[in-house]
């Protein structure tokens, strides 16, 4: 498991939810059937592959350098830039 992901002793069901979480849920549910199994495959395998979760995250902290949790275009672009030079 990763370090940044951390478990607690309360039940689920005694923490709310967010009103961003709840619109997820709901724009999730209005989803159809292929694209949620499509979803729900692509979660499972990025959470079953804690490296590569580990690894995303090091390179987004990289590139992150204002710390915001936000990446703007240009340090997307600038991270391409430099890729295509090695």
């Amino acid at each position: 498991m990763c370090s940044w992901l951390s478990y607690t002793e309360e039940v689920a069901s005694d923490l709310p939810l967010g009103g961003d979480i709840v619109q997820r849920l709901q724009r999730f549910g209005t989803y159809g059937r292929l694209k949620q199994i499509a979803l729900r495959k692509v979660a499972h395998n990025i959470a079953s592959d804690s490296a590569l979760v580990s690894d995303l995250r090091k390179a987004f902290q990289q590139l992150d350098t204002a710390g915001t949790g936000e990446l703007a275009s240009r340090q997307v672009t600038c991270m391409y830039a430099l890729q295509d030079r090695n």
